[in-house]
């Protein structure tokens, strides 16, 4: 996994040297790389970067949520969640599951349990 996220990242930097800017589905499969290898900081690098290029969605956010998950880094997770309903990104399925398991993972059954809430009450 830590080697298709390296394999992406160096493609996205030449990518970017060409002068190309990628769109949303190459900067996706990239979070989907570094969430793939756990890698959090890097993923929340390439978000930040994201914008004005490409918005990110919510697939964006889920990717880097489920990153900082596989590191046991949960309140920064939750930061990244609250980022996003901030932008005004709609939370999906795929973004609340990340949530969820970045939440269980790290014994936060308090705030999993406030999540798995809020999605049902948002008809999920």
């Amino acid at each position: 996994a830590g080697g298709q996220f390296e394999e992406a990242s160096t493609l996205l930097a030449e990518m970017r040297a060409a002068g190309f800017e990628p769109g949303l589905r190459a900067l996706n499969a990239v979070l989907r790389a570094a969430e793939s290898a756990g890698e959090g900081e890097a993923a929340m690098e390439l978000l930040s970067a994201m914008r004005p290029g490409a918005e990110p969605d919510a697939a964006s956010y889920a990717y880097v949520v489920g990153a900082l998950g596989r590191q046991g880094r949960a309140e920064l997770a939750l930061g990244v969640w609250g980022a996003m309903l901030d932008e005004g990104v709609r939370a999906d399925a795929r973004s609340f599951a990340a949530l969820l398991a970045a939440l269980t993972a790290a014994g936060r059954a308090d705030a999993a349990l406030q999540t798995w809430e809020d999605a049902r009450s948002a008809g999920w």
